[in-house]
């Protein structure tokens, strides 16, 4: 069928037209959209592997934190035991301290006593 110059366009025609420029708006929106979408997968995809490697450089950090504070605790049970140690010493010195101040407070009785036998003597 050929139209002449004074022939209006079919609705057939201009309804395919309609259809055909349709599909391709549809098709650019499409287009555009999948682009958009890829963009921000990618935008996700980095900021999850930022957000991945903080969280493991979180745990890294607790992880030295722990071990620190294991090393602490342990250094701190060892002076405790070393207190407990230089405590039961101080105890002990003081002991033989008194035992040598008795003693010397005997010897300077006696020798006290060997003066006043050796005055009687002579």
């Amino acid at each position: 069928m050929t139209f002449t110059s004074r022939d209006r366009p079919s609705r057939l025609s201009i309804t395919s037209d309609l259809k055909d420029s349709l599909l391709t708006n549809e098709r650019a929106s499409s287009r555009s959209l999948v682009s958009q979408m890829q963009k921000e997968l990618e935008d996700l995809k980095a900021s999850t592997k930022r957000e991945t490697q903080r969280v493991r450089n979180v745990k890294r950090k607790m992880e030295l934190a722990e071990q620190k504070t294991d090393r602490l605790q342990n250094e701190q049970q060892r002076l405790v035991m070393k207190v407990a140690s230089l405590t039961s010493d101080m105890k002990i010195l003081r002991s033989q301290e008194e035992n040598n101040e008795w003693l010397v407070a005997t010897n300077n009785n006696l020798q006290a006593i060997v003066e006043k036998l050796t005055k009687r003597q002579t």
